[in-house]
């Protein structure tokens, strides 16, 4: 019997052979779905075509289709006609992708019957002309619209928050939506993409968004992207205005899907002018015919048009200043933010710019958003800094502080400070611009003895970005990395991180958290679950509704509740926000949770608590500190789950948070602060 195909990776491949096989290896992993992978060659001459023909004789679910030189639209035809799986990634074959994150998306996409999933890409840079021309954050996606919502809906919300994202290889398209819609890439152009992802998506029923950024997006010289040939850029966007013009003007479209295409013509508009601005004088005057013809149609667009374009072109400083203005306001915006999250930030550059008599600790990288348990890990670390360094200034950095700042924080802090970047769950693949950030900081100050506090470390798979990584930690020599887990410190220890680095195995810093004021014993109410819908999410549906008819038996109802808002947490508010969520998980009964900080914050309090492993098991793997806990458990497959739930609702508050002092993990800290202080 022939096996049903999860999803087919249609991968479009012409004279790549030094990026080839990254990309490939990349979705060879072994996943729990069935993976068909396509690679059409579209005529190469580099010894690409070799090295399809390799892959395909050793790996069953390859296939390869070898065609004339057509172009990129032209070769993800081909790969859809060729196609049998119940979704399709495009996969370009200089990028490549994290397959554990695309097996987990095509588990929400198909559990939902959602048409489209819409994911994110962190950019790779090959060198650095690319990244002086493209931004860091062009195909970043900065938040999921976690709920299953109709393309029009999602375009609506994704312009007002200025992050859609054009490219169709960040989408996960149900194959039977596009067949039924006969949905064709235009084979005589580039940026063939602008247009089939835009209609692709207003006309979709069920879609979702997920902040999930597992596509690694490569800018290097030579690809479509970076390529100067101006006048193929110019038709290929000029290609799609008039497709987007076309649907404007079609009898009975509805107002909001006007208005929506009226806004992404104008994005159209904007391309066309940012390509002409850099023409020279002779090649500007062969497109004025047609370029009045765009700008003649887009003033009578202008009521609906949020920024006016016509005559632009004819004077391409202007342009270039309406850029530096769109940058500014977007700078704004950030500053608005600074002062809600820190009103007193002037404060802070005061304190950086002034050298001290006493010494200065820096702590790098802690939070403003939503997250409680990372705001939980900032006020343990600021206790510990305060208690263990009480003559020296202590200065906290946000990460959006830090990265707001960065050129005076690099001429402002002196060699002989001492640097901590603060601890969690955040290094490697899962979570790749938090990754980037800590690199940063390692490269700008080379000759300042920094601490890493501990982290969890997780690479779904070893690439390029990798190897950045491991160049970082290795190059700088006054480097303290401390791990909050086994498996964490034996994969920088065996893969070389370490090298010339300093390692130690530490708890995560919320462990030994300090709650001010009485410590006040609440008896539990009731049951709460507390669920992740993120990147890290391992439960399936079906597994969250087993716990939720679990709950329901054993208590006749329960409440859901989580530890993360989607919102700014000012630091003035950071102890009240913590505060909060530990209340509430004290009146609960008994909190079932994927959360690591959920479980630690009922270890805290002594909660009686269920927890599951996430995707990148740092929730059982640093369980290893609270495993002597009777209150605490971490479910395996074999475990009845009512006869936990009945065991652990039984436990005594009192005797539980004896169990929690008598583990003492302050210990462990105070036997490494003379390698700290080092």
């Amino acid at each position: 019997m022939k096996r049903t195909v999860n999803i087919s990776i249609i991968i479009p491949v012409y004279n790549v052979s030094s990026y080839l096989t990254e990309c490939v290896e990349s979705v060879l992993k072994k996943t729990k779905i069935s993976v068909e992978i396509l690679m059409v060659d579209d005529g190469s001459t580099d010894g690409s075509e070799k090295i399809c023909d390799e892959y395909a004789s050793k790996n069953e679910n390859i296939k390869v289709i070898h065609k004339k030189n057509g172009g990129l639209g032209s070769a993800r035809n081909v790969g859809l006609d060729a196609a049998s799986g119940e979704y399709v990634l495009f996969l370009d074959s200089d990028d490549y992708v994290d397959i554990f994150a695309i097996e987990a998306l095509y588990n929400e996409a198909h559990e939902k019957k959602l048409d489209i999933i819409l994911l994110g890409a962190t950019t790779i840079f090959e060198d650095e002309e690319s990244a002086q021309k493209m931004p860091k954050n062009n195909y970043f996606r900065k938040y999921g619209i976690e709920k299953i919502c109709s393309g029009l809906d999602l375009i609506e919300e994704e312009q007002k928050h200025d992050q859609y994202i054009t490219s169709v290889c960040l989408r996960l398209y149900r194959r039977d939506y596009l067949e039924n819609g006969g949905y064709r890439f235009n084979e005589t152009i580039i940026h063939e993409d602008v247009d089939y992802s835009f209609f692709t998506l207003i006309n979709a029923k069920r879609v979702e968004a997920l902040d999930r950024n597992c596509y690694f997006r490569r800018y290097r010289k030579g690809s479509i992207i970076m390529d100067s040939q101006l006048q193929k850029k110019f038709e290929g966007y000029e290609y799609a205005w008039n497709e987007f013009v076309k649907y404007i003007d079609s009898k009975g479209l509805d107002s909001r899907k006007r208005n929506v295409t009226i806004v992404q013509s104008e994005t159209c508009v904007q391309e066309i002018l940012a390509v002409v601005s850099k023409m020279s004088a002779s090649e500007r005057k062969r497109f004025k015919a047609r370029l009045r013809n765009i700008l003649r149609t887009a003033k009578g667009y202008k009521e609906q048009y949020k920024k006016k374009t016509v005559g632009k072109i004819y004077f391409p400083r202007l342009y270039r200043h309406f850029l530096e203005l769109k940058k500014f306001m977007g700078s704004m915006r950030k500053i608005a933010i600074l002062f809600y999250s820190e009103p007193l930030f002037f404060i802070k550059l005061l304190k950086l710019c002034i050298p001290s008599n006493k010494g200065r600790i820096v702590l790098f990288g802690t939070p403003i958003h939503g997250n409680s348990g990372d705001h939980l890990i900032a006020l343990a670390e600021m206790q510990f800094l305060k208690k263990h360094y009480p003559n020296k200034v202590i200065i906290e950095c946000t990460l959006f502080f830090s990265v707001l700042f960065d050129k005076f924080l690099k001429k402002h802090i002196l060699k002989e400070d001492l640097l901590f970047i603060s601890g969690g769950g955040w290094l490697g693949t899962e979570w790749p611009h938090d990754e980037i950030y800590v690199r940063e900081m390692l490269r700008a100050f080379p000759n300042n003895c920094i601490t890493i506090l501990p982290q969890t470390i997780f690479y779904s798979f070893k690439n390029t970005f990798f190897e950045e990584g491991k160049k970082a930690y290795m190059c700088h020599e006054h480097l303290l990395f401390c791990l909050r887990d086994k498996k964490s410190l034996e994969f920088v220890e065996e893969n070389g991180l370490a090298e010339n680095t300093k390692t130690v195995l530490l708890p995560d810093f919320a462990m030994i958290f300090q709650e001010q004021g009485k410590k006040e014993i609440v008896r539990g109410k009731e049951i709460k679950l507390c669920f992740r819908s993120d990147v890290e999410k391992n439960l399936t549906e079906k597994e969250i509704d087993y716990v939720r008819k679990a709950a329901l038996t054993k208590d006749g109802s329960y409440v859901e509740f989580d530890t993360v808002k989607q919102c700014v947490i000012p630091l003035s508010r950071r102890k009240k926000y913590v505060g909060q969520v530990l209340r509430e998980i004290k009146e609960a009964k008994l909190v079932l949770t994927d959360r690591l900080h959920a479980m630690i914050m009922c270890a805290l309090v002594g909660t009686p608590c269920i927890a599951y492993d996430n995707t990148t098991h740092k929730v059982r793997n640093v369980y290893h500190w609270i495993q002597n806990l009777s209150y605490i458990h971490i479910m395996n497959k074999k475990d009845d789950l009512l006869s936990i739930m009945t065991e652990l609702s039984e436990k005594d508050r009192n005797d539980n948070m004896t169990e929690y002092q008598n583990l003492n993990l302050e210990y462990h800290f105070e036997q490494q602060i003379s390698r700290i202080s080092e």
